[in-house]
């Protein structure tokens, strides 16, 4: 069971910001020198129509059994999540409202005045009633120590402020993510695209339909006009390869555009509700 706590405390939901998505109090916790940080109000996921026929396809897990033991149900009581990531650990950060019942067998440590619960690899601690850490034991030290310094967030939160607040899925980075990239393999394609990044950010909302943006801020003009042919041409080559039995595949092709401006590139996707029960269902099917 605590094996299982540090991962289902990943649910989260919204809180109301002045600005951006991310609350200042929860940035507090995150690392100053992350190199991602991303969001999620899933409380808002878990209620809209797509999220519930992904659940009806996949049959994903409910945490009715978790909740029985410990008194904690992701689904009911975590009101928001954020990720940090420093290339080294992963930090959650979660805030709702936790009254969980941990065994007095659990595994734990005590840390300046918290406790740990986890073993060498993961774990969690509730910091109070509202606000949960979750990840790798140190981690989660460094983050109870950033908190207590009185941190006022890591660098990449004025890009994260920049974002609209009610966006129910974001996230921010920055060219640093190049390094993590490995040097072979179809992942090595990334490098494309961290090596000439300043930034970029993504923002996504779902509901009947679909709608995300990628946008990527590049060191130079040139820079971004290169990627934004690359970009339009693997989409032209992509639809072009789709079988003429798949043209609802081609509609999810259509649906995405680049633009170019200046030293940015953003990329939309806008897919429309009757398209997306068709995306499912090829997923599905796949």
């Amino acid at each position: 069971m605590l094996a299982v706590l540090p991962l289902v405390i990943t649910a989260g939901c919204r809180s109301t910001h002045t600005q951006g998505p991310l609350d200042p109090a929860l940035a507090a916790f995150a690392p100053a020198d992350s190199l991602l940080l991303a969001g999620f109000h899933v409380q808002e996921l878990m209620a809209s129509p797509v999220y519930r026929k992904l659940a009806a396809q996949k049959g994903f897990p409910r945490f009715t059994g978790l909740a029985g033991q410990t008194g904690f149900d992701p689904e009911r009581d975590v009101k928001e999540l954020t990720a940090a990531y420093n290339g080294q650990d992963t930090v959650l950060i979660a805030r709702g409202t936790f009254q969980v019942r941990i065994p007095e067998s659990a595994p734990k440590t005590e840390y300046k005045g918290y406790t740990l619960y986890g073993n060498a690899e993961s774990a969690f601690v509730l910091v109070d009633g509202r606000t949960a850490l979750a990840g790798t034991p140190p981690g989660v030290r460094a983050a109870i120590d950033r908190s207590r310094q009185g941190g006022g967030g890591p660098d990449l939160l004025r890009y994260a402020q920049a974002l609209p607040a009610a966006s129910q899925i974001w996230a921010v980075g920055d060219n640093r993510l190049a390094a993590k990239v490995p040097q072979t393999g179809n992942l090595a394609n990334l490098r494309n695209f961290f090596d000439p990044l300043e930034y970029f950010s993504l923002v996504a909302e779902v509901g009947e339909s679909l709608h995300a943006t990628l946008t990527g801020n590049f060191r130079t003009e040139a820079d971004a006009q290169n990627l934004t042919v690359a970009a339009k041409g693997i989409l032209g080559l992509g639809r072009l390869s789709i079988p003429e039995n798949q043209s609802d595949l081609a509609r999810l092709y259509d649906a995405v555009s680049v633009e170019q401006r200046q030293r940015s590139i953003k990329v939309e996707a806008s897919v429309p509700a009757d398209l997306v029960d068709k995306a499912l269902a090829l997923l599905g099917g796949r």
